[in-house]
């Protein structure tokens, strides 16, 4: 390891006003005890929003979202950040960090609606970005390296020149780096790489958990991969279910896949062909809040189409999980731990101030800090954002062999009226396919992956 500081880049007419204010949090929330803070430090924080927009606009510098800049970083003895000839040691800044995630501050670091409640734009790159630099630099400090398949998922949103170096720039920090199956070679066309990387990994792993990334209905940028490959390009789309949206394993739980090498690679999967998609809502595309009165942004025309659409009375049950993809967790600090009934009543707060949001109704920011119904509503509004953004809503053909309409659910933003519902031998997630017929080797089914899915009731084993 060695001494390593990273320049941001050219200083702007108030990065140093940016440096300076970060300098004071760590004053404030890292060098000063709790109880020697004032009361009203927070509000007081609150009303400073020209040095939270200069702070945001630091963060959201491109170096934050570079991948070599993980390995960079997390492997120097001491790192530090340089703008304008300022200079912090990386660790206090990640310290910084960790407070204002800490506080429920970190919203201020989005782009501001005018009350900074009901937010509704995933954050800047920069944001979740250091704190997963961090992460890899905590793993490689303690000699605790991750998987090449974990590590590549943590940094799916980093950018790279070349598409190789989304596997390249990272085999440092990983467990598995001395592989030879890993040794860069640029070389190397990309969609092989991908597929190498896809095929090892599934083996290596025993594991079909990389299907969660793949599909035609995602995001792609590299023509020629084949469906169940992820395009490790891409940086954006819907974060992936991994298991936590099913819940456990499907009711077919036994695991079996081979890969054919022969011609095109095709993976041959045991499983289950179950209901039809029948009907599609609106996709929820990354959205900006804004405070032109009660003009509709995307994601308020997102929700109220959705709910238009799928939230009768008959299936709220099922439309309020959905939209949280069943992922819903309850803070920490409450105890006992709360029944259905508080999980309902923190969907509706959300639709409360949802509704006042959209009529511009909301009281003072202060004011809501302390609310506790803006507490539930955040609660509910979080996995929301994570579950929906890059996907929506659908409602399936049959309720999976009995006559009751169908079930609702959230698939990729590529689904088409039609896909199928399937579930894998050994993957706890369902996912939906596109039939493409008979093989004309094998005379199964040949299907695409068109991408993981959450469906109501498959995470209690129903298939």
């Amino acid at each position: 390891m060695q001494e390593r500081g990273t320049w941001l880049g050219e200083a702007t007419e108030d990065s140093n006003e940016a440096m300076d204010f970060i300098k004071e949090l760590e004053q404030i929330f890292v060098n000063t005890p709790n109880f020697l803070r004032p009361q009203n430090t927070i509000f007081r924080l609150l009303e400073r929003t020209n040095e939270w927009r200069t702070f945001r606009r630091l963060v959201e510098r491109p170096w934050f979202s570079r991948i070599w800049v993980v390995q960079e970083v997390a492997l120097a003895s001491k790192a530090s950040i340089l703008c304008d000839g300022e200079q912090m040691d990386w660790h206090r800044f990640a310290r910084v960090m960790e407070e204002l995630d800490r506080q429920s501050l970190g919203a201020l670091l989005l782009p501001q609606d005018g009350v900074g409640v009901l937010q509704t734009t995933v954050m800047p790159i920069g944001w979740p970005s250091i704190r997963k630099i961090q992460a890899a630099r905590n793993t490689t400090t303690r000699k605790e390296l991750l998987s090449l398949e974990k590590t590549i998922n943590l940094f799916v949103g980093f950018n790279a020149t070349d598409p190789r170096d989304k596997v390249f720039a990272i085999l440092g920090i990983v467990e598995d780096r001395d592989d030879e199956a890993w040794q860069p070679d640029y070389r190397k066309p990309v969609e092989k790489l991908y597929e190498e990387v896809t095929e090892n990994m599934m083996w290596k792993e025993e594991s079909l958990g990389l299907l969660s990334s793949a599909g035609i209905g995602g995001n792609r940028a590299i023509e020629g991969l084949p469906s169940w490959v992820p395009d490790y390009y891409v940086t954006t789309g819907a974060v992936p279910f991994r298991g936590g949206a099913a819940g456990g394993q499907s009711s077919l739980c036994s695991f079996s896949f081979h890969l054919s090498l022969q011609g095109p690679k095709e993976l041959h999967v045991r499983g289950r062909v179950l209901s039809p998609l029948l009907e599609l809502g609106p996709l929820h595309e990354v959205s900006r809040v804004s405070t032109t009165g009660t003009k509709r942004t995307d994601f308020f025309t997102w929700y109220l189409d959705t709910a238009k659409i799928f939230c009768k009375p008959e299936a709220e049950t099922q439309f309020w999980r959905a939209l949280v993809a069943n992922q819903f967790r309850a803070p920490e600090n409450i105890d006992p731990y709360p029944d259905e009934d508080w999980f309902l009543s923190c969907f509706e707060s959300f639709k409360d101030i949802f509704q006042q949001v959209y009529n511009s109704t909301l009281p003072a920011m202060e004011q809501l800090y302390n609310a506790r119904e803006v507490g539930k509503a955040q609660a509910f509004r979080n996995p929301m954002i994570v579950g929906t953004l890059g996907r929506r809503m659908c409602r399936t053909e049959l309720d999976f062999g009995n006559k009751s309409e169908g079930r609702l659910g959230l698939v990729p933003r590529g689904a088409e009226a039609g896909d199928l519902v399937c579930v894998i031998n050994g993957v706890n997630v369902p996912f939906i396919v596109r039939r493409m017929g008979l093989h004309e080797n094998a005379g199964n089914e040949e299907y695409k992956v068109v991408g993981e899915c959450y469906i109501h009731g498959l995470a209690e084993g129903e298939a």
